[in-house]
């Protein structure tokens, strides 16, 4: 959804400010609407259904919030660990490749380096502006696996080859699960009920009675405020590498202990990550 994307790509604390923002508002001029539209009267006979209904979408909202919000944290957790599984799979393929016959050691770490410096400078920062993975990164994990398949009969022989296949066939299967945990997003109609019953509990609340007017609409827009923030965790939470609890690339890159690249070799940007420790 183009508003999740624009939300997503501003910083946090404008994206939380935005969203409240909203809420106070949509408060406002329902409390408005509710004082010019319909008459006092009628606002205290139906006092008590108001306040029926209020006690039950207000128990459904916490209900879905909370559900949402925990699996959404179990999404983030979960892309970590694969992250950092990653990151290991690879430390110990570099590791693994200095066994083998030279210039072939060399071959298979410079495109181990290439894969991981794609998934720090490409993949993860496409992951979080589009939820979708780098094209380039998947052209530098299929070279990799094309450098080792091809290499002569003589390095395929060593007794440290087969691990560093493993490394990779489990670094790529790692990789396809975070592209998947980034893809699945949260579903439309489960957002749409979010908002829906967000807008019902304020509705249900600005019709009610308060001998002050003033005390109603602050106390009308402190829900606001709750449901801004609810609201905004959910958004947040929907994008495993962007939002308030990103994936930070030393996830990846904190099993690299001896080398270091500078990203704007790879895709023109000035960030730094480091590479796998190799011959």
């Amino acid at each position: 959804m183009l508003i999740i994307d624009w939300l997503v790509s501003l910083p946090v604390w404008l994206a939380f400010v935005v969203v409240i923002g909203f809420w106070m508002l949509v408060a406002t001029l329902l409390w408005w609407l509710a004082r010019k539209l319909i008459p006092h009267e009628k606002i205290e006979k139906h006092r008590d259904t108001a306040v029926r209904i209020l006690t039950v979408v207000s128990a459904f909202y916490a209900f879905l919030l909370g559900f949402v919000v925990s699996q959404e944290w179990s999404n983030v957790n979960s892309v970590r660990n694969d992250v950092a599984t990653a990151s290991a799979d690879l430390y110990i393929g570099g590791y693994n490749a200095e066994a083998l016959p030279k210039p072939s050691n060399k071959k298979v770490f410079v495109s181990l380096q290439e894969f991981a410096n794609s998934v720090v400078c490409e993949d993860f920062p496409s992951l979080a502006a589009t939820g979708q993975p780098a094209e380039e990164t998947g052209v530098k994990l299929e070279n990799m696996f094309n450098t080792v398949i091809g290499l002569p009969a003589s390095a395929q022989g060593s007794p440290t080859y087969n691990d560093v296949v493993s490394s990779m066939i489990s670094a790529s299967e790692q990789r396809r699960q975070w592209i998947s945990a980034a893809d699945d997003s949260l579903p439309k109609v489960i957002l749409t009920i979010i908002i829906l019953v967000a807008f019902i509990l304020l509705g249900a609340f600005s019709i009610q009675y308060s001998a002050s007017q003033r005390a109603h609409l602050l106390a009308l827009l402190g829900i606001a405020v709750f449901i801004g923030l609810g609201t905004g965790l959910v958004i947040s939470l929907n994008r495993p590498f962007a939002g308030a609890a990103k994936i930070n690339p030393a996830a990846f890159t904190e099993n690299f202990k001896q080398s270091t690249v500078d990203c704007s070799k790879v895709t023109g940007n000035k960030t730094a990550s480091a590479s796998p420790a190799g011959p």
